[in-house]
């Protein structure tokens, strides 16, 4: 375990002890807190220390195992985001985007599910993901949540390793009459340097039988997100080898370049005199000033009718609406897949693993033969839309039977259409086919036709190849060798090429009808029972944007114009319109030949959608350079249609789907409490959830022309029926007034991705030479429907102290078996052939069930209150968590060491001290995170290598004064500490990507009248 790892483990047992000491003399003279009502909680108190206090209480009455935070106030999340504060969670680990945390998973696993007040929640950013990511949620709208750890009957659907339920305020959570809270705060980024604004407000009235309210949170607010690394984040490496990478210069003939300076070496690249050795290789380096800004509205309306004594009456209405822009601009140097030894490895470290005796090295120091060097552009743009309306009828008479009766529905889209340029600093920068093994040398398309003649690419740019040092040693790289007078001169570069692709149409509807009956036999018995059905549909459109280029000319070097162009994805320089093979297709040309698709647009033409760039991730030595400006592209497609007009939506069947899942369950119940030497209470009960899934994928056919997607061969529906028996049983033991015990089992099911279960299958065909039919060969499938959901076994055992009012502190074991995860593998099936009438079975390379997997690991959690110490230590509290949660995911990785699931990390800490007297109230937290398995299988060509993320360690803090009643001024920290997430590929040494996130303060008051 790392030494800081160390430090926060022994603070967390020194404050938990000193807690444990302080507390056995305040139990004896308190007694136990009474449960309270969150109505009670809301009128009565506020702050942090009220929130601790409230979720201890949850935790304490709760029949399952169960963790939660609360409102500080209304409108005061504890932090930014509603994820931020989940991960002070124990066992709640987050991913950060633009330095708010988003996806959440829990013990090490994302299959979680989400909840909106105790039903299903469906989020615009978890449409085709079971994984929640709650970025597009504004956290003022929440009362709070919690993090159900342990399943119970009458959930009817959870998550692997826990679900979280989030809470909305209701009417009759305040007092009778009228009351309005509103808060105005400023937000300020020490890279993005600019406020901006956030405001929020909530409107409740009631009186004895009605209520209502609405409550409204909107922002808009831009966060550094800046990146340095390899090309493509994770995926785009490979490895380069001395005996066939290098066995040529690159690119370069008789060991010199273009220009006479001298290339890299060939053979031997560190001199132990063997040509068996391999070095890690990128396809490209780059550095980006990235951002993102999220333009962020949220509306909760709540109604609340007490028809009699017995019937109530409620309804909500919950609507997010979102529009992101991840905006990127820097610089990259490519090989552009032309060759992976491209680079001569200065500093190298041997890591000790063998392929098929060649040696991998790592590498610290690449210099690159750049083929490619120029500056890029990036912009991707979502707009996720969510409703959720939910109505609830409970009946409870006092007597022995109640019932609640509840409908939902909910529709939530998301649209992402991106858009992309890249700025060509090159002479001859296209190389159409690598070199030319007749001269040796540069096979280049210097001089592309277009309808008004030849041209060279970029007639003010370099020539030959660009001689680059990337250094990776320091905390941030060091690049050298760059020319400050040709990277600053706007007029040295030209558009080479632009494409709007990868875009997405998501949408999805969820209606549920749910009853759940409540018989009372005596005091101590109790049968809950109910129903369940819920239909859920998903829908996912990929398409590209394509344009119009030239006319398509039927008889090349007529001039007879035939149609209204070539639809081309790439406006590129290297993309020969040509129709494939010259005469099938759409093609276009002259007597000269054909023309391209771009002719390198001199950048200067593009005005003032041009800026100079000057932040490059963190980067060091690259000088001032020019690129289109990302917020030109705030509307892509508009972008597009200004320079390529005619913009044509085409389809993607390959990333395309549909998923319909019908859900019908039904449980029953019993809970008990009573004594047995001490008292305890417990629940038994079994789920029976049956699923019908409806599955349909296309069959992408013949590859399209100019990047387009392949053509759609039609559609394959695959229909399947599972039902899943699900037991729980949840105890719990009041062995003192102050401690209890708490043990758990439940067998989970939880569905998949839809993408799992619904990407496209491509098959081949070959062409039979006796009879000319098409037949099938074989084929791939990135989705199978076959695959079952996920299932597993928990198992929780804790002991839980409440040594004082407000006060906890517990321990917590888990085990969970996985009965199985996703894996590559191969299947035989039947499929008719293209053409012919026949049919035969080929191998289909697909996902299956892999082997099963474990979680398993320890919670330590305090909140303690030293209300019961002397003077002024009473005013503070501390709040601190450890996990420990080792995994097994049944892989291993190039060393031969078990790989986690991914997504996990071994070690959590939380850690924050707060204090509060009178109207002062202050508060620091520290999130730590031991390092995280990210992804499997990134080395091109061995199997095995995995990206890791560096241990990370966050710290924000807030403080606040209330100047007046029912006024208060404060502000908030994010990121003091400035971290940074470094990943790195199996071994540290190998560098990988950075992000860097900004600082941020928040600067607000907030009223309530």
């Amino acid at each position: 375990m790392r030494s800081h790892t160390k430090r926060y483990l022994a603070l967390l047992t020194a404050a938990s002890g000193l807690a444990m000491l302080m507390g056995t003399a305040a139990v004896a003279q308190e007694a136990a807190p009474a449960q309270t009502t969150d109505a009670d909680t809301v009128v009565v108190v506020k702050g942090i220390r009220a929130s601790l206090k409230r979720a201890v209480n949850l935790k304490r009455n709760a029949d399952q195992v169960i963790d939660s935070v609360s409102s500080e106030d209304i409108g005061k999340f504890p932090d930014a985001t509603i994820s931020d504060s989940l991960q002070r969670i124990p066992g709640v680990q987050v991913r950060r985007e633009a330095g708010e945390a988003g996806a959440v998973n829990i013990r090490g696993l994302p299959q979680v599910a989400t909840l909106l007040n105790g039903e299903a929640f469906l989020g615009a950013n978890s449409i085709t993901n079971v994984q929640p990511n709650f970025g597009d949620i504004p956290s003022q709208l929440m009362s709070g949540a919690d993090v159900i750890k342990s399943t119970t009957a009458t959930q009817l659907g959870a998550g692997i390793t826990g679900t979280v339920n989030l809470k909305t305020w209701k009417p009759f959570d305040f007092k009778t009459g009228v009351t309005v809270t509103g808060a105005l705060e400023g937000t300020y980024g020490d890279q993005t340097q600019k406020w901006e604004p956030n405001a929020n407000a909530l409107v409740s009235w009631r009186n004895s039988d009605f209520g209502a309210l609405l409550s409204v949170a909107y922002s808009d607010i831009t966060a550094a997100n800046q990146y340095n690394g390899m090309n493509g984040n994770s995926g785009w490496a490979g490895k380069a080898g001395e005996n066939w990478a290098f066995a040529t210069p690159s690119f370069a003939p008789n060991g010199y370049n273009t220009t006479g300076g001298l290339a890299f070496m060939n053979g031997d690249q560190n001199g132990n005199g063997v040509l068996n050795d391999e070095f890690v290789s990128y396809e490209g380096h780059v550095g980006f000033n990235k951002s993102t800004e999220r333009k962020r509205l949220g509306v909760n309306a709540a109604f609340q009718w007490m028809v009699s004594d017995a019937l109530h009456v409620n309804a909500e209405y919950f609507h997010t609406d979102q529009t992101q822009w991840n905006r990127q601009v820097g610089i990259d140097a490519k090989s552009k897949w032309a060759s992976w030894g491209w680079f001569s490895p200065v500093n190298a470290t041997d890591t000790g693993y063998s392929d098929n005796g060649n040696e991998l090295y790592t590498v610290q120091t690449y210099k690159l033969n750049a083929l490619r060097l120029g500056t890029y552009t990036e912009n991707n743009r979502f707009d996720s839309k969510s409703d959720n309306f939910n109505l609830a009828v409970n009946y409870d008479n006092g007597g022995a039977f109640s019932f609640t009766a509840r409908v939902l529905h909910a529709k939530a889209t998301q649209l992402n259409i991106n858009s992309y340029a890249g700025q060509s600093l090159g002479t001859e920068y296209q190389y159409s086919d690598g070199p030319n093994p007749a001269t040796n040398d540069l096979d280049t398309v210097g001089l592309n036709h277009f309808p008004d003649g030849n041209h060279v690419t970029n007639p003010t740019g370099f020539s030959g190849l660009q001689v680059i040092t990337v250094d990776y040693r320091g905390d941030s790289p060091a690049w050298s060798g760059l020319d400050s007078a040709l990277l600053g001169n706007k007029a040295n570069y030209v558009m080479d090429g632009a494409s709007s692709e990868n875009n997405y149409d998501r949408t999805s509807t969820m209606d549920v009808a749910r009853f759940d009956g409540h018989y009372k036999f005596s005091e101590n018995l109790r049968i809950d029972f109910g129903a369940r059905f819920s239909d859920r549909d998903i829908k996912n459109d990929a398409f590209d944007y394509l344009a119009p280029l030239y006319k398509d000319y039927s008889a090349v070097g007529t001039g007879a114009l035939n149609g209204a162009g070539c639809l081309v994805k790439w406006k590129s320089t290297d993309v020969v319109l040509n129709g494939g093979d010259g005469n099938a297709g759409c093609h276009a040309g002259d007597a000269g030949g054909y023309f391209t698709a771009s002719k390198g647009i001199p950048l200067t033409a593009y005005g003032s959608d041009v800026i100079a760039i000057n932040n490059f991730g963190g980067i060091s030595g690259i000088p001032t350079a020019y690129a289109i400006d990302p917020h030109a592209m705030d509307d892509p497609l508009a972008w597009h249609e200004k320079y390529w007009p005619g913009e044509t939506r085409v389809a993607n069947p390959g990333a395309s789907y549909q998923v319909g899942i019908k859900q019908t369950g039904g449980y029953v119940q019993a809970n008990l409490n009573g004594d047995v030497g001490v008292p305890f209470r417990m629940n038994a009960g079994l789920q029976v959830i049956t699923t019908n899934l409806d599955v349909i994928q296309n069959l992408p056919g013949a590859s399209g022309l100019y990047g387009a997607a392949n053509v759609n061969n039609g559609t394959k529906e695959t229909k399947r029926k599972f039902t899943d028996i699900l037991p729980s049983i949840n105890m719990s033991f009041d062995i003192r007034d102050d401690v209890k015990l708490r043990a758990a089992y439940a067998r989970n099911m939880t569905i998949l991705d839809a993408a799992q279960w619904g990407g496209a299958l491509s098959l081949y065909y070959a062409k039979d030479p006796v009879t000319g039919n098409f037949l099938v060969t074989g084929g791939n499938e990135s989705g199978n429907p076959n695959l079952d959901p996920w299932r597993s076994s928990n198992y929780d055992l804790s002991v839980e102290w409440y040594n004082a009012p407000g006060s906890l502190f517990s321990v917590g074991l888990f085990y969970v078996d996985i009965d199985s995860f996703i894996e590559n593998v191969s299947v035989q099936r039947d499929y008719p052939d293209q053409t012919g009438g026949g049919h035969r079975v080929v191998t289909i390379n697909t996902s299956g069930q892999g082997d099963g997997g474990t979680l398993k690991g320890i919670e330590l959690n305090a909140k303690q209150a030293f209300t019961y110490l002397p003077g002024i230590w009473s005013n503070f509290g501390v709040d601190a968590n450890y996990t420990y949660s080792p995994s097994f995911s049944g892989k291993k990785d190039l060393n031969g060491d078990d790989l986690p699931f991914q997504d996990n990390s071994v070690h959590q800490v939380n850690f924050s001290v707060w204090y509060q007297k009178g109207p002062l109230q202050a508060r620091i937290a520290d999130n730590y995170r031991s390092k995280r398995a990210v992804s499997a299988d990134q080395l091109w060509g061995t199997p095995g290598l995995e990206l890791y993320q560096k241990p990370t360690n966050y710290v924000d803090a807030s403080v606040s004064y209330d100047f007046a009643p029912n006024m208060t001024a404060y502000i908030q920290g994010s990121n003091l500490t400035g971290e940074k997430e470094s990943y790195y590929f199996q071994w540290e040494n190998q560098y990988a990507y950075q992000n860097i996130y900004e600082k941020r303060v928040t600067l607000g008051v907030r009223a309530k009248f």
